[in-house]
Formats: structure tokens, C-alpha cells, sequence
């Protein structure tokens, strides 16, 4: 399988330097090897990542932006997802994805929104650092939609505060106090941008506060003691 994925990295570099190279004039047919093109920058991207070759990973997305395809964004963002990749890694390269396909989505700050709510759904059970960057790009979108007078749509926004704070309770379950504090407070920082009147941020203020964490129940037995 190596072998394979080996081939088609070289394959897709000597198509890349042919393609470039070429000084064709005829629209139709400059468009159909382009669409090819950004076809084996796809597979190039999944069998660098199979073979471990993460370096090459930016350099592919960089190949990538020169074609302005959309669907081949998305394409290597769904790639990303199905395979274990060191963390860094992935943030950083999700990271690139995204704003590229904000680029590409021309600003619809909706449609970006609705994709990072997949991608979150995704990464949140599995990689707590991916989720935070996710978690981390959709309230900068929802800031500066804020800002350009428009609204995210309210089912998006209240499903990701939600799933939020939900991971929030997973760790209070397990007893991990200081990673219940970060998923709770971004789910409450998330739900301020909600044209609600701030009752969802409300609502999951009240039952973060009735939340006993070990280290208050400590420190309120100390105080009493003391007394």
C-alpha cells in the first residue's frame, strides 16, 4: 500500500510540473486539466498524510489555492478528519482549510459556520485540542458577523454551545475539574452571540453553577473547620 501511495505522490508531482509548464491556450481545455489538477491534489494530500509525510501537507493546500476550487477544500478537510494525525498537525492544518474556504465561500459566514458545526461534531469526542481551535475559528466568525451587522443561524449556534457544554459535563463526570472550566466557559462565551436576549447563556450560567467541584467542596470543609 506504501508503494501505492508512493506512486501516486510522484505521479501527481510530474503532472504539477507538466501542467505548470505548459503554455495552453484554449480555455476549455486549460479547465479540464486544471480539474484534474486539484483531482490528484486530493489523492496526493491522502497519501502524503498515509505515509506520514505531514511537512508536505501545507505545500499541497498552497497547490491547492491556485485552482480556487471550493470542492477540493472541503474534500481535504474530510480527509484530515478520517485519519490519526499528531494534534499540532491537524489544528494547524484545519486551521488553513477553514479560512480557505471562508475565502472561497466569499465571506458567507453561515455556510462556514454550518461546516465547522460538522467538523466539531466530528473532532470533539476524539481530539479536545482540534475541538478548541474549531470551537476557536467559529466565534471569531460569529464575531465578526456580529460586527458586519448579520446574524449565524440560531439552530447552528445553539447546537454548538450545547454539544459544548455538554463535553463540559463529560469532564465533570470524570472528575477533571479544569477541563469542565474551559468546555463550559466557551460554551457560555458561545452562547452570548445568540439573538436571544442572552437566556441561552443564562441558562447554561445556572447549571454551570450548580456544578460542586472537589476543590470547593475542600475548600468549604477547611473553612468550616477552621470555624
Amino acid at each position: 500500500m506504501h508503494l501505492c501511495y508512493a506512486e501516486i505522490r510522484r505521479h501527481t508531482t510530474e503532472y504539477k510540473n507538466i501542467f505548470h509548464s505548459s503554455t495552453i491556450t484554449d480555455i476549455n481545455l486549460h479547465q479540464d486539466l486544471a480539474s484534474k489538477m486539484t483531482t490528484l491534489l486530493v489523492y496526493d494530500f491522502e497519501a502524503a498524510i498515509s505515509l506520514g509525510q505531514f511537512e508536505d501537507l501545507q505545500t499541497i493546500i498552497g497547490n491547492a489555492k491556485l485552482y480556487k476550487d471550493l470542492q477540493t477544500f472541503k474534500c481535504l478537510g474530510d480527509i484530515l478528519l478520517q485519519y490519526p494525525i499528531p494534534a499540532q498537525v491537524l489544528t494547524t492544518t484545519l486551521k488553513t482549510i477553514s479560512n480557505e474556504i471562508h475565502r472561497l465561500e466569499q465571506f458567507d459566514a453561515a455556510k462556514l459556520c454550518r461546516y465547522l458545526r460538522i467538523i466539531l461534531q466530528t473532532t470533539v469526542s476524539v481530539n479536545d485540542t482540534a475541538a478548541l481551535q474549531i470551537i476557536g475559528q467559529i466565534m471569531k466568525v460569529a464575531h465578526e458577523s456580529r460586527d458586519a451587522g448579520t446574524l449565524l443561524p440560531r439552530a447552528d449556534l445553539e447546537w454548538i454551545a450545547a454539544i459544548t457544554f455538554n463535553h463540559a459535563i463529560d469532564y465533570y463526570a470524570l472528575s477533571e475539574e479544569t477541563s469542565c472550566r474551559v468546555w463550559a466557559a466557551k460554551s457560555m462565551e458561545l452562547a452570548e452571540y445568540l439573538n436571544d436576549r442572552g437566556r441561552l447563556a443564562k441558562t447554561l450560567r445556572d447549571r454551570f453553577g450548580q456544578l460542586r467541584f472537589e476543590s470547593e467542596i475542600c475548600s468549604w470543609q477547611v473553612d468550616k473547620a477552621a470555624a
